[in-house]
């Protein structure tokens, strides 16, 4: 099992950054949707889903940890940048992430 820290009342540090981290995954998912040529932007996007992919392991969060690989695919296919492509992406983003979101604030309920 990995070593994960813990604060002094045992709980994961994860845990409570994780609404705010998923905040700035869907801005950048959307800035890089709002710029389709800029690669750092999409890069980033990946990379902070990357990162989430990996805490959500540590912490046991199986259905999160799938919808963030979903995420990263989608992220790192090309798309041609079209109206219909970025429209269609946008709204696959804001169901995958609304349920992220969702998730979220019932565990820190």
């Amino acid at each position: 099992m990995l070593d994960v820290p813990r604060t002094a009342d045992g709980d994961f540090p994860f845990q409570r950054v994780f609404p705010r981290c998923l905040v700035m995954l869907d801005h950048a998912v959307q800035e890089s949707l709002d710029h389709p040529s800029d690669h750092y932007c999409r890069t980033r996007a990946v990379d902070i889903a990357q990162a989430l992919v990996e805490g959500c392991r540590v912490c046991g969060y199986h259905e999160d940890t799938g919808i963030l690989e979903s995420i990263t695919v989608l992220l790192a296919a090309p798309f041609d940048g079209s109206d219909s492509t970025i429209s269609d992406l946008r709204e696959r983003f804001r169901g995958l992430l609304g349920v992220l979101k969702s998730q979220a604030l019932v565990r820190s309920a």
